[in-house]
């Protein structure tokens, strides 16, 4: 079985969600999306549940927004990570560099030794320093929380990524939206 995350084929953010919820099961997908407040200050939406949006009709209001559930759709620019999904995000090499250049470096030879060892993933870039390798696990759904939670730490761990994107309740930045820090629109990366 070869899931995928799996963007490219679906054109806008409710079919793309409803992917993920339909196709790849994941029933607590959770979405929201980033704003500036009248100070310019970044803040970010209430999380709003998969399952409650897609009752609603499209000129409904989405309950604790300021937002039609179309005008929401549009927004969105977060997901929760899924609870079948692992992703690595490196912010440093082995060596403690930041520097973009030898994080990506650093990454794809990562990518390019879990690709050769039969891994699949796909990668997605969106104009920070690091690369996010988004993996399917579908056993992963099968197991405790807890035991799910510290198989992702474990994974991530083995390559210096982002412990916290190990959480159930953690939101990555939305295929195909723009990132809420650089403006650069999340979109899949060649490692080649």
């Amino acid at each position: 079985m070869n899931l995928k995350i799996n963007r490219e084929s679906y054109s806008n953010n409710e079919t793309f969600l409803f992917h993920l919820y339909n196709d790849l099961g994941y029933t607590d997908l959770e979405m929201a999306y980033n704003y500036n407040d009248r100070d310019g200050n970044k803040r970010f939406s209430k999380w709003v549940r998969f399952d409650y949006i897609i009752t609603i009709e499209n000129d409904e209001r989405v309950e604790g927004t300021i937002d039609t559930k179309k005008s929401f759709f549009n927004k969105i620019t977060h997901r929760r990570i899924l609870d079948i999904e692992v992703v690595l995000d490196i912010d440093e090499t082995p060596a403690g560099s930041t520097n973009p250049d030898e994080i990506k470096i650093y990454s794809k030879n990562i990518l390019k030794d879990l690709k050769a060892k039969g891994f699949g993933f796909e990668v997605y870039f969106s104009g920070s320093k690091s690369i996010h390798a988004h993996f399917i696990f579908p056993q992963l759904r099968l197991m405790r929380k807890y035991d799910r939670t510290r198989f992702k730490r474990d994974f991530i761990s083995k390559f210096g990524a982002d412990k916290m994107k190990s959480s159930d309740r953690t939101m990555i930045a939305l295929e195909g939206a723009p990132h809420w820090k650089t403006g650069v629109k999340k979109e899949v990366f060649n490692i080649e």
